[in-house]
């Protein structure tokens, strides 16, 4: 976060913040900072997530939710593990073999350890939402498999107020994806274009 809020201050004007992905955690965290809030006009998040917590339980398990929706896709266990065994020095054993299990890996995530759950809430953008003063645009494909769509509706409702969700089947996480019927292709593009073109007001 802190290369951010560097950059943000040492630009001479308002500036429009574009992140993408994970990477919308330390953009929209910046932009609620008070060094330099002032500083950003409009965020742009791209597939972005408002919970760390919530990230690691969908990366982990598959499973998300919000406010009535649920679902659930399947990871790659190899690449769970891989996650899990490069982070093994923020758990204590056994949590990493824990973790690589998704049943266990939910119980323990409804108390995870005190390290942990700090460092969650740190890295969490719903905790200072409200702090944020620049305008919203949350871009997000509804077949994500890489941060789940519910996760732009959470960071909406944390900051209701100059925010706009945009949800999408053109894309599934920044990538395309497979192509929408005429009618509703066309509307997410128009939907899209007009997005970009509000970044200038």
């Amino acid at each position: 976060m802190r290369p951010v809020i560097a950059t943000l201050a040492a630009r001479p004007a308002p500036s429009a913040v574009i992140a993408v992905s994970v990477g919308a955690g330390p953009a929209l965290l910046a932009a609620a900072d008070p060094a330099v809030r002032d500083r950003v006009r409009v965020v742009l998040s791209l597939g972005g997530y408002a919970s760390a917590l919530e990230l690691l339980r969908f990366f982990l398990t598959g499973e998300y939710a919000w406010d009535g929706i649920r679902g659930r896709v399947v990871h790659d266990p190899a690449i769970v593990r891989q996650f899990v065994e490069a982070n093994a020095d923020l758990l204590e054993t056994p949590a990493p073999e824990a973790l690589a299990d998704p049943a266990r890996a939910a119980a323990m995530l409804q108390a995870p350890p005190p390290r942990v759950a700090e460092l969650l809430a740190r890295l969490s953008p719903e905790r200072v939402a409200r702090e944020i003063r620049a305008r919203l645009v949350l871009v997000h494909g509804v077949d994500d498999r890489a941060v789940p769509y519910t996760e732009s509706l959470r960071m909406a409702a944390a900051r209701p107020e100059r925010t706009r969700v945009v949800l999408v089947h053109l894309v599934e996480h920044v990538e395309g994806t497979r192509v929408a019927a005429g009618l509703n292709a066309a509307r997410e593009l128009g939907a899209l274009v007009l997005v970009v073109y509000g970044l200038k007001r």
